[in-house]
């Protein structure tokens, strides 16, 4: 109770036995103290921790947010063990997994080897054993800040306009289905890791005059809203225009079926 005779508990959750421990001894029968598990810390896009989200900044070395990706969304595998996915383009020409990648100080996963050719499927999946992965994907700036992966589907031109939530751009709305069946074809100049090479049956988008993606969003997820919380995955994100209005992404039914992965729902 506290000083005015009023009953009062007090739940205690950052820290074990001997911080319970000290605090009883220290305020005696004023106070309960019941111990707890600590809440998971979410970091934000710049240091995703466990359990990890879509749309968070990942690198394979100690680069910068401009220089790293993103990551997609949350999948499950066919042996059940859950994950993330991302572009391939940011692993190559030197793509020799295990590849670990971390999120500012957080390890966030291996990436896992592939025997699909690069670039015909720029895609491939990321997990690890003491890592974990929730449905949740980041949406700030606004509004909300994240939203809950509720399903996927297979976009079309003519339906409503789709989203992308890149860790460098953050989230961009606003953008229409040009082709849901283009070809991605980079100027081998400027990224050599394709070898002139396009990727073909992708989606194309474009929100005209707005940047709504750079080249630090790789990976990034490829939704449509759902009522104020929920987001349904389209794709995921392999380029752009050099304005940045226009993009490029991998299909979800390519993903599903050249990665053997289930979007995650729960």
């Amino acid at each position: 109770r506290d000083r005015y005779g009023r009953h009062v508990r007090r739940r205690h959750r950052h820290g074990g036995t001997s911080a319970a421990a000290a605090l009883l001894a220290r305020l005696g029968d004023r106070v309960v103290v019941e111990p707890g598990e600590p809440a998971p810390f979410q970091g934000g896009r710049g240091n995703d921790s466990s359990p990890h989200f879509g749309g968070a900044f990942i690198t394979s070395g100690l680069a910068g947010r401009a220089n790293g990706c993103s990551s997609g969304f949350t999948v499950v595998f066919a042996d059940g063990r859950r994950g993330s996915v991302t572009a391939r383009h940011c692993y190559e020409p030197n793509f020799d997994p295990p590849i670990e990648l971390s999120s500012g100080n957080s390890a966030f996963g291996a990436v896992q080897p592939s025997t699909l050719p690069f670039p015909a499927f720029d895609m491939v999946r990321i997990t690890d054993f003491f890592e974990t992965y929730t449905i949740k994907t980041y949406t700030d700036p606004c509004c909300p800040t994240q939203r809950t992966v509720v399903g996927d589907a297979e976009p079309a031109v003519g339906q409503p306009p789709l989203c992308v939530s890149g860790q460098l751009t953050t989230a961009r709305c606003g953008i229409g289905v040009v082709n849901a069946s283009a070809s991605f074809c980079p100027d081998p100049v400027l990224f050599p890791a394709y070898g002139g090479q396009c990727t073909h049956d992708v989606l194309m988008a474009r929100r005209s005059g707005v940047r709504v993606a750079q080249p630090a969003d790789s990976g990034a997820p490829i939704y449509s809203p759902v009522g104020s919380s929920g987001a349904t995955i389209h794709g995921l994100l392999i380029g752009g225009t050099g304005t940045g209005d226009a993009i490029f992404a991998e299909k979800i039914n390519n993903i599903r079926i050249a990665l053997d992965v289930e979007v995650a729902t729960s």
